[in-house]
């Protein structure tokens, strides 16, 4: 069953020139309070999307609470980048049924495996109250559904408009 503070799987970040010698400290798992909610920006019937801007640096954790932590939540690398904009999925993951709470798990675990150009970057998650947070790369020009609505309406517009008559 899910628990509140349970922190996920972190994506692994790329890694420049010389960062590969140098091992990160890892950081406190993410809570709501390290990040400035914008704007909200959709929802859904699980959950609400939300902009948002992570907040000042943050707090490296000790040896003891680093070594209770699973490996793959480690990485203060795989952090969200202080003071940049991201989106937030908050999905209610309390008032989910089991099934439903190990399918969100397994979306978080997907998300962080997946390394492509094509597809929104994952950066963290973790249980802050009622709701699973999954923090991600921030759409500037929203998503592929508005984008394929939006060219569907402009093909039929321009369709009319040749259309002999």
């Amino acid at each position: 069953m899910i628990e509140r503070g349970q922190s996920l799987p972190r994506a692994a970040p790329a890694m420049t020139e010389g960062e590969a010698e140098q091992p990160q400290q890892p950081a406190a798992p993410s809570q709501l309070d390290d990040f400035t909610f914008m704007q909200r920006i959709g929802h859904g019937s699980f959950g609400t999307v939300h902009k948002v801007k992570r907040k000042g640096a943050r707090r490296p954790l000790s040896s003891a609470a680093a070594a209770r932590i699973c490996c793959c939540s480690l990485s203060a690398a795989c952090r969200a980048v202080d003071g940049s904009v991201y989106v937030i999925k908050q999905v209610k993951i309390l008032a989910m049924s089991r099934k439903e709470q190990e399918a969100a798990i397994n979306e978080v675990r997907i998300l962080a495996s997946l390394d492509s150009p094509y597809v929104i970057k994952y950066y963290d998650s973790f249980i802050d109250g009622d709701s699973l947070n999954i923090v991600m790369e921030l759409a500037e020009h929203g998503n592929l559904s508005t984008f394929l609505k939006v060219r569907r309406r402009r093909a039929c517009s321009l369709r009319q408009a040749l259309a002999p008559g």
